[in-house]
């Protein structure tokens, strides 16, 4: 049985500064901002998260907030450097963080 695990996160696109972000293994850039300290996704759970993505104006360009609807999708095996899978693993229930 898989579970559902809940994130909240900050996609942010091209940020030029690194101001202690952090690199996973595929190339993705990220920052934790809160750490609750929850178990972690594995792979083949199922994820329930909120987002926000902007741009280096920091315009949104979309919410799931706006929609009032999280997006849900299973964790697979990382299918190429730098995609979300490839950091998702990081991450647990209440934990909010910055990609770039």
């Amino acid at each position: 049985m898989k579970k559902s695990i809940v994130i909240l996160f900050a996609a942010t696109i091209g940020l030029a500064a690194c101001n202690n972000y952090k690199k996973a293994e595929g190339g993705l850039e990220y920052k934790i901002f809160t750490d609750a300290g929850k178990e972690k996704i594995k792979e083949g759970d199922i994820v329930k998260l909120n987002f926000l993505q902007k741009n280096e104006r920091d315009s949104v360009m979309f919410s799931t907030y706006d929609i009032e609807s999280p997006q849900v999708f299973p964790v697979a095996k990382k299918m190429y450097g730098g995609d979300m899978n490839d950091v998702l693993t990081l991450f647990g229930e209440g934990d909010s963080a910055t990609f770039k």
